[in-house]
């Protein structure tokens, strides 16, 4: 009886000692992961039942063996205890399975939760991310804010202020209406005095608009002042103007009249007849005289005579001779009487200087004189200087004929 109870206490123990173990690192990994499901809770009820109970069937049969020593009863009993055993074997095997699924569904529930815990460091994160951000928001937000109320304090002084210098323009309006040229400055003297009466409120634009109105009506009287002189002034100017002008037309009328007069009196002295040295563009008068030639009228200067073309000019339509011509004189050459047995090419040699004068009508100028030395046709002593003189009609020359 003592060997059977020895050969099947090792077993017992070993399986006891499995049981033990099998329990304390289920109770380890319970500790350390979440809790099962209550299919888990209901296996590990049931093996500790088993574990429970075998060592009470252990004890119950060591003391009937001492007592008794009956051995019907002990083999009765081991083949009991051995169905019993193979019965808890198979529920150990189980147990085991289902031990060994729920470690599986351990595992995956806590690679889940590994994964879950780092979805939550994330999502911790990001909410502390957000919680920044939602913070600098909130201080941008109340930056913007302190900007709005700031401008909108800035805008409402803005608006009263250009209420206020909507107020003055129009009075400056009304006042430049409603006043003439006259009172303008007046009214705009008033207007900054009663700006400065009223300056206790008043801003720096006020101030300034004050100031401008005031410099405005200082400058205005300033302006209308020199108005007022300048129009005197141009006044005096126009009458001056006119009296200078009265006295300018009178001033032309004179010296149109002066210079009509000059010009008659110079075309009279050109019609005049010249009775002393010729000159070219003067009048002169030639007479026949008793040889047959015609000798110009003058005194102190004798020996003029009227050249052969000029005669011909004068006498070529008429029946007659006349006794006097009269003309312009536009040629005259000064000639020398020589001695009779002066040869021709003697005559040939001798030079001939050639004089004319012109004049214009502010005064004569020499055009050409020739001088020489020919035969003596008007019976003059050897060495005598004499001139032949060419003249051309005047209009309106009456020729007359000597008395039949």
């Amino acid at each position: 009886m003592t060997d059977s109870s020895t050969m099947l206490n090792p077993h017992l123990d070993s399986s006891m000692l499995d049981l033990h173990r099998d329990k304390g690192h289920l109770s380890d990994k319970d500790k350390k992961e979440t809790p099962l499901s209550d299919e888990g809770m209901a296996l590990s009820a049931s093996n500790m039942a088993v574990s429970m109970s075998q060592p009470a069937d252990v004890l119950s049969y060591e003391t009937a063996v001492e007592p008794g020593g009956n051995a019907k009863v002990s083999d009765g009993l081991v083949m009991d205890l051995q169905n019993a055993l193979a019965e808890k074997s198979s529920q150990l095997d189980n147990a085991e399975t289902k031990i060994q699924e729920l470690m599986d569904k351990v595992s995956k529930l806590g690679m889940e939760l590994e994964i879950n815990q780092k979805l939550l460091d994330e999502s911790q994160l990001n909410c502390a991310h957000l919680e920044n951000c939602l913070h600098e928001a909130r201080k941008e937000a109340q930056t913007h804010l302190c900007a709005a109320d700031r401008r909108a304090s800035e805008y409402s002084t803005l608006r009263v202020s250009a209420v206020k210098m909507h107020g003055l323009f129009e009075r400056l309006r009304s006042c430049v209406l409603s006043a003439g040229v006259a009172t303008f400055a007046d009214s705009l003297r008033a207007l900054a005095q009663s700006l400065g009466s009223s300056n206790e409120n008043e801003d720096d634009s006020t101030a300034e608009f004050r100031e401008c109105i005031r410099v405005l009506a200082d400058k205005f009287s300033v302006l209308s002042r020199q108005r007022a002189e300048l129009l005197d002034r141009y006044s005096k100017a126009e009458a001056a103007n006119e009296q200078l002008s009265k006295e300018l037309t009178e001033k032309k009328e004179l010296v149109n009249t002066l210079y009509m007069k000059h010009q008659l009196e110079k075309q009279a002295n050109k019609e005049k007849l010249s009775f002393g040295r010729l000159e070219v563009h003067e009048i002169a008068a030639f007479v026949l005289n008793s040889t047959g030639y015609y000798e110009a009228i003058n005194r102190n200067c004798p020996y003029y005579y009227l050249s052969a073309e000029s005669v011909a000019l004068f006498t070529d339509h008429l029946p007659t001779r006349p006794s006097y011509i009269v003309g312009q004189v536009v040629h005259i050459e000064r000639q020398t009487v020589k001695s009779p047995r002066s040869t021709s090419s003697d005559r040939a040699e001798s030079t001939r200087d050639c004089v004319d004068i012109l004049t214009s009508e502010t005064g004569p100028s020499r055009l050409g004189l020739k001088s020489g030395s020919t035969s003596n046709p008007y019976g003059l002593p050897v060495g005598c200087e004499y001139f032949i003189v060419t003249v051309a009609m005047l209009p309106d020359t009456a020729i007359h004929s000597p008395a039949s």
